[in-house]
């Protein structure tokens, strides 16, 4: 199983806002959490190939996307009474909440659950002080 974090500028006209596909935050679910090392991401994707999903990761955005294919044909006629579980492909644009480090990132994908987790950028500010001679 392997991942591909790729690196891609994705630029937002101003006024403009996020392109549609974009902006339906219903699927995949996430859950995202904090610790003091990294960035950790929980997404729900049942049912789609981790081979077929994309991350890409630039500065503090994450995009996922990827195809959940829809079940193979049933072999009899059938109507269905109700359906509502998402088929086709999908995207999700997530703004991280802290500046992330790209390299070390990693992924894994169990029971489908995709986990993700990005370490945090190191903050180092030094500040010289000035003094009076």
């Amino acid at each position: 199983m392997s991942f591909t974090i790729k690196p891609r500028v994705f630029f937002i006209l101003e006024g403009e806002g996020l392109p549609q596909e974009l902006e339906d935050p219903q699927f995949p679910p996430v859950d995202m959490y904090i610790s003091q090392e990294a960035l950790h991401l929980e997404i729900e994707i049942p049912g789609v190939d981790p081979q077929e999903v994309n991350l890409t990761l630039e500065s503090s955005h994450l995009l996922i996307e990827g195809n959940k294919k829809e079940r193979e044909k049933y072999h009899k006629p059938i109507s269905f009474i109700r359906m509502e579980r998402l088929f086709g492909p999908f995207k999700r644009y997530i703004e991280l909440p802290r500046s992330v480090n790209n390299q070390g990132v990693k992924a894994s994908y169990k029971k489908g659950v995709l986990y993700i987790q990005i370490p945090l950028q190191k903050d180092e500010k030094t500040v010289a002080i000035e003094g009076e001679d």
